[in-house]
């Protein structure tokens, strides 16, 4: 089989279609599971630009080491700190 110019065009649009599509679908997965558990953790919080801003950054930062453990246990933070 000859590969040409215009099949390894179609196949490199349909790898970055495929992967634009997979990047969304995470991405969306990523906001509806890190929405629900803010939902949780701050039961009384009003929708803002903020809560949307904690929902999709903190656990970007915590993917690069960004250690948010006062957030996440009160009681222990305070006896460390």
């Amino acid at each position: 089989m000859v590969l040409n110019i215009q099949t390894a065009a179609t196949a490199h649009r349909l790898c970055v279609f495929s992967l634009l599509k997979h990047s969304i679908e995470f991405g969306f997965f990523w906001v509806t599971v890190r929405y629900t558990l803010q939902a949780v953790l701050h039961p009384n919080e009003t929708a803002s630009w903020t809560l949307l801003k904690d929902v999709v950054l903190e656990p970007y930062f915590m993917l690069y080491g960004e250690v948010y453990a006062g957030t996440i246990d009160r009681k222990r933070s305070a006896i460390l700190y």
